[in-house]
């Protein structure tokens, strides 16, 4: 699959489940996190006034790559 690179034959195995079954349940995953039910309740998109998360700011790995950030468009930072 796309996250791992691994084919769905796969994730057949590894679950004992046909490739029908696997395929109706990565869709209905798929179909509930792309909902608006979901994605009203869950993701909250950042606004100017959002300050730089502690994870990267406190992380001297992090943060000189990311101190002039502005924000991030399909996580690409802009």
């Amino acid at each position: 699959l796309a996250v791992t690179g691994l084919p769905q034959r796969h994730l057949e195995e590894r679950f004992q489940r046909s490739p029908s079954t696997l395929t109706k349940s990565i869709h209905y995953i798929l179909d509930l996190l792309t909902s608006d039910t979901f994605y009203h309740a869950y993701v909250q998109l950042p606004n100017a006034n959002t300050p730089l998360a502690s994870e990267i700011e406190d992380n001297p790995k992090f943060y000189p790559f990311f101190q002039d950030c502005q924000g991030s468009i399909d996580g690409t930072h802009l």
